[in-house]
């Protein structure tokens, strides 16, 4: 997600106010990055801490080298509650129960853009002997229950959402980032208690069941290891009108219901409008967009004038995985993988963050860097099906 709520411009005097205000803290360490969080609500910091339990560090008195990040809840101000970082940047946070989400999208986009030293793939990962297992897919490809599954049938946890690997090593570095579980994840899993994690509430209007591995699973965390197996997960089949190599679809988040970047987006040659979602409190908009640079940049351009009406642009999964469908794994060549690792770039931080941070780096320079990084690992396509089935399919591949 990207300029995910308005930026507000306040004087130096009222960003010390925000930062003498918000007095509580507790420390962390991200990629190689120490970081502060400071708040006035303890409600905000137990997020952090209950999201965040395996990156919480001693807190020191003196972090004049972290990156500090200020929640500020009772701001006083008409624009509710605030987020100021970076010396002079501060916007304005969602109220209610996603307030906290809110404020966890903007600082983790902002760490992700920090980040030299890692790549960050959108993708689950559990460890066998052999190294890891990288399961890489969009939002809705089934990434979490697969990676739940695989390690109740005992491999080791890494991360359900992001695979970090070093690009100097090509190690993967585990992220163990509290699960959130949606309602599908917990319904395939059965003996899996969920229902004592805490209802959390998305700044995308989800609604999840936060757990943490250790409290499910008994099983010690994965290390670091090199990564063996790289495996781009899909829920349809090429030709059956579910998948479509030619395009993609993306969900725009709105402040309010703008009819006319609607429309101007529906008129883009090469872009099929979806969907429209207006019930909720922030309503949203589906597209499907070839894959053509023209129609990506006509798409952007229109984006960028409305930037204002906008909350959010994610890729998303057409749809979630069949449990009726025998799944597929086919071998996939080291560019074939390359290329599609590339676009998973683009949608882990999808328009602000890694990608146009390195725009003086070339896409070739990027893309043959990926290949290196994935040059030991044995590459594959999975076509998600029935979950017992698909991870019988990743058991077998890997030996365990």
């Amino acid at each position: 997600m990207t300029d995910y709520l308005r930026e507000l411009e306040l004087s130096a005097g009222e960003l010390q106010s925000v930062r003498d205000r918000a007095a509580s803290f507790d420390a962390y360490r991200f990629f190689d990055l120490d970081v502060t969080i400071h708040s006035d609500s303890d409600t905000v910091l137990q997020f952090f801490r209950q999201n965040y339990r395996h990156f919480r560090v001693p807190p020191q008195e003196d972090r004049g080298d972290a990156h500090a990040y200020y929640v500020l809840v009772d701001s006083g101000r008409p624009e509710g509650a605030l987020l100021h970082w970076d010396e002079h940047r501060v916007c304005s946070l969602l109220e209610g129960h996603a307030l906290a989400d809110s404020a966890d999208v903007v600082i983790f986009g902002s760490l992700q853009r920090k980040n030299d030293t890692y790549f960050l793939i959108h993708a689950g990962a559990v460890a066998c002997r052999a190294g890891a297992v990288i399961l890489a897919g969009m939002s809705g490809s089934g990434k979490t229950t697969l990676t739940l599954e695989l390690t109740r049938r005992g491999l080791l946890f890494c991360s359900d959402e992001l695979a970090a690997i070093s690009r100097s090593t090509h190690l993967l570095h585990p992220f163990p980032r509290a699960i959130g579980a949606r309602d599908g994840t917990r319904s395939l899993l059965d003996g899996v208690d969920f229902e004592s994690g805490k209802v959390h509430h998305t700044a995308g209007n989800e609604v999840k069941r936060i757990v943490d591995i250790s409290d499910i699973s008994n099983a010690p965390l994965a290390g670091v290891c090199p990564g063996k197996y790289l495996i781009l997960l899909e829920t349809g089949i090429p030709g059956a009108g579910v998948f479509r190599p030619d395009s993609h679809e993306v969900r725009v988040g709105l402040r309010h219901l703008d009819r006319d970047l609607i429309e101007r987006l529906s008129d883009i040659d090469g872009v099929a409008r979806l969907s429209v979602e207006a019930g909720g409190k922030r309503p949203f908009a589906s597209f499907r967009i070839q894959k053509r640079k023209s129609v990506q940049d006509s798409f952007l351009d229109i984006c960028r004038a409305h930037d204002e009406a906008i909350l959010y642009r994610v890729k998303v999964m057409t749809s979630p995985p069949d449990p009726s469908r025998e799944p597929q794994l086919t071998p996939m060549t080291k560019m074939q993988a390359g290329l599609a690792l590339l676009g998973n770039l683009q949608n882990v931080v999808a328009n602000d963050g890694w990608m146009q941070k390195k725009s003086a780096v070339s896409i070739t320079e990027t893309l043959f860097e990926l290949l290196g990084v994935i040059s030991k690992m044995d590459c594959y396509r999975l076509v998600v099906g029935n979950l017992k089935r698909t991870a019988d399919l990743i058991l077998d591949l890997v030996g365990s």
